[in-house]
């Protein structure tokens, strides 16, 4: 015993050493490096179990036999032998060796030998699964200092296909070369005569490439590339770089060289701040204006577009931050395909086709709110002028919950201001002060009574302000308003054999006086309203400030809800209407609110289960019961084949630029387990225009993803008409996508 201990003891240092280090030696594009801090032969904390242990003065080692595992933190190595040669400090394994790291990476190898310091060495048969479900493997590795090189390697996370006829398939894609470096002290990887397999069949060569180590931290170097084709740009080809200015910073180029327009780069730097962090990004070219054939014309200059946005914490409960969004030319999105321009960017959402700059900081606790901020529109749109979009400073916004012991419920005390300045037009600014109380009661019998009331004051001050009979006004005043009210519903509920059914009655009164809309306040913030059933029951119906509703009113409707079967199955019907003493002569008539009468207003559902069902949202006129608006959706799933549908319909008030009449589908169908198509269209309907088309023929599986897609542009706006592209996106797993661009 005593001379097993010694021999243990020995040669423990050995196996730890092999232990704790052997994947820096064997997975060396992925290596990991021994703890710092955790040296095994200082600490000695490595368990070594074998058949037999022995010193071999024949050998001149001691040696390890049978079934031999050691053990060094989460590590652990198995072989048929291992032998320490204690004169040359070198370390042989040979039989079925296999290394298990603690994040699932497992290695193979025939034969290895290293030194103790695992500085030098060589392993033959190497083979690796990683945690990232890829497999490396080489028919040798040779260690040298800080440099690992792997002769005749490759690399994958594709499975291997089916055997066919006896034989392992090949898998869908494999990275292989000739010769694969890994330098730690660089930190880099390179290759030589490296060659892309797609099915066992060569599609890419390089005979020289490098990249940074992934254990390392981010390098800069080239990314994958986009390439294409489009009729208003010609081909295209896309080149991004990335440039690690600092642990907290980075910078990505992308020139975009196109055959029939002037090269264009797109830029995104991200930065890092101890409170926050920044994101700019645009795109910059020097060039003519062209249409959708590509025929240039105009001056040629520099043309672009900058995003950026940012956000930054104060204190713990304070905000501020951030958007920028301007371009060069109304039409420069199109002409340049560029998709990214729909974001929010800040505090504040905008509408198609006006861009928004915004400065803003918010506060928010339990039971308060508040945020101030600044922003001016761009617009793109034909017949848009920017002098008369306002300069909108401040717009600012407080609110605090109070709980009074006397009234009960809650109390929403509010403030807020609105500043609007025009280059060319009316300038209005408005400051109010609000108080809205709200309590709810539930009697024995479950119905439900929510009293409410609220009290507002206004102070305007307005310059050029057309007035109806003619004039401008520009004046100061105030106006005071208020009403008060209870909303009341019962719900009932009860089981009808399979299906639980739930049927609700609501109701609302509202009391207010006539008047409080004054003609001298510009309407700024409710141009667009459109009644529906989710304010249906609000107890004023203007989406904004200046327009008022007055007058008394009453609002009835219910839901009647059905719900079945364990797969979720639902049938859901709403209806609604408002009725008045009097018109409501401060709504327009595309309101659905202007007559004593409102239009109808309703929602349905019904649902098979989860994956099979229909909507539809509704407002029928009250007089004649002509559709004003009807948004119907719908969506199946068969497994193999998947359909979504939308159909809107609008009348010709409501439009306002949009079409009247608009359907849009999403059809996908899979052919096999691995490949598919989809295709995905918007159809103006009154005009019998598709406005886009996208077809795309899909492969994927769980290494890869291949895309063919083509996509046609029916709008016309200006000298941009029609268009047509296509692209080719092929996504290999823990690499990157080709083709993605943009």
């Amino acid at each position: 015993m005593a001379a097993m201990r010694r021999l243990q003891t020995r040669f423990t240092p050995a196996m730890a050493a092999l232990a704790a280090g052997w994947l820096v030696a064997a997975t060396p594009a992925f290596g990991q490096d021994t703890p710092s801090g955790s040296d095994p032969f200082q600490q000695g904390r490595v368990y070594l179990e074998a058949d037999e242990i022995v010193d071999d003065p024949d050998l001149g080692a001691y040696v390890a036999r049978g079934n031999v595992e050691a053990r060094y933190g989460g590590r652990i190595l198995r072989a048929q032998e291992v032998r320490y040669y204690e004169s040359e400090k070198r370390i042989e394994a040979v039989g079925g060796i296999t290394i298990l790291e603690e994040d699932g990476t497992v290695t193979f190898a025939d034969e290895a030998s290293l030194t103790d310091d695992l500085k030098q060495g060589f392993i033959q048969g190497f083979a690796a699964r990683l945690a990232n479900d890829g497999k490396l493997a080489a028919s040798y590795v040779i260690r040298r200092d800080d440099k690992t090189e792997l002769r005749r390697a490759f690399y994958t996370v594709c499975d291997s296909c089916e055997e066919e006829k006896g034989v392992a398939g090949r898998p869908t894609w494999r990275l292989r070369a000739r010769r694969v470096v890994q330098d730690q002290e660089e930190q880099m990887i390179y290759y030589r005569d490296a060659v892309l397999e797609i099915k066992g069949v060569p599609v890419l060569y390089a005979p020289f490439f490098a990249h940074a180590d992934p254990s390392a931290p981010r390098r800069s170097g080239l990314l994958l590339p986009a390439l294409g084709e489009s009729t208003r740009t010609g081909t295209f080809y896309e080149q991004p770089y990335y440039w690690a200015i600092s642990p907290h910073q980075d910078l990505t180029l992308a020139p975009r060289i196109m055959s029939d327009a002037n090269p264009l780069v797109s830029y995104e730097h991200r930065k890092r701040f101890f409170s926050g962090s920044t994101i700019i990004q645009g795109s910059l070219t020097h060039e003519q204006e062209f249409d959708d054939d590509g025929l240039k014309f105009g001056e040629d200059k520099y043309r672009g577009h900058i995003f950026g946005e940012g956000l930054f914490a104060i204190t713990d409960d304070w905000r501020w931050g951030f958007g920028v969004e301007r371009v060069s030319d109304d039409l420069y999105f199109r002409r340049y395909e560029i998709d990214d321009q729909d974001k929010r960017r800040g505090l504040f959402s905008r509408s198609n086709n006006r861009l928004l700059s915004q400065l803003f900081v918010t506060g928010q606790d339990e039971d308060f709110y508040a945020s101030a901020a600044g922003f001016v529109v761009q617009g793109l749109r034909a017949g848009d002028e920017d002098d008369q979009f306002p300069l909108v400073l401040p717009y600012s916004e407080i609110r605090r919950v109070l709980r009074p012991p006397v009234l009960g419920g809650r109390i929403e005390a509010r403030g807020s201001t609105a500043f609007l300045d025009r280059k060319e037009g009316s300038d209005s600014r408005r400051v109010t002060l609000e108080a809205d109380w709200r309590r709810r009661f539930v009697s024995d019998a479950g119905v439900v009574t929510e009293p409410f009331a609220l009290v507002r004051a206004d102070i305007y001050d307005v310059s050029d302000v057309p007035l109806t009979g003619g004039g401008e006004a520009d004046d100061v005043f105030t106006r005071e308003l208020g009403y008060f009210g209870a909303d009341l519903s019962w719900p009932l509920g009860r089981q009808a054999g399979a299906f639980d059914v739930i049927l609700e009655p609501i109701a609302s009164v509202v009391i207010a006086p006539y008047g409080g809309n004054d003609t001298r306040i510009p309407n700024e913030d409710s141009l667009a309203f459109d009644l529906d059933e989710a304010n249906l029951f609000s107890p004023n119906r203007s989406p904004g400030y200046d327009i008022w509703e007055d007058g008394p009113r009453a609002t009835v409707g219910g839901r009647a809800t059905a719900r079945w079967g364990e797969a979720g199955g639902e049938a859901s019907l709403f209806l609604g209407q408002s009725y008045r003493a009097e018109d409501a002569i401060n709504f327009s008539s595309s309101s659905g609110l202007d007559d004593d009468q409102s239009d109808i207003v309703g929602a349905a559902r019904f649902a098979w289960d989860s994956s099979k069902f229909v909507t539809a949202r509704f407002r029928l006129d009250e007089s004649d019961m002509d559709v004003e608006r009807l948004d119907v959706g719908a969506g199946m799933d068969f497994g193999r084949a998947e359909l979504r549908g939308k159909y809107l319909k609008f009348n010709e008030s409501l439009a306002s630029g949009r079409p009247k009449e608009e359907l849009s589908l999403w059809a996908g169908l899979e052919f096999t387990r691995h490949w598919g198509a989809y295709y995905q269209t918007t159809r103006d309907l009154e005009l019998d225009e598709t406005r886009t088309a996208v077809v795309g023929l899909v492969f994927d599986d769980e290494c890869s993803r291949l895309e063919l897609i083509y996509k046609r542009d029916g709008t016309r706006d200006r000298a941009i008409g029609s268009g047509d592209s296509f692209r080719i996106q092929f996504t290999l797993a823990t690499i990157g996508s080709f083709g993605q661009g943009r």
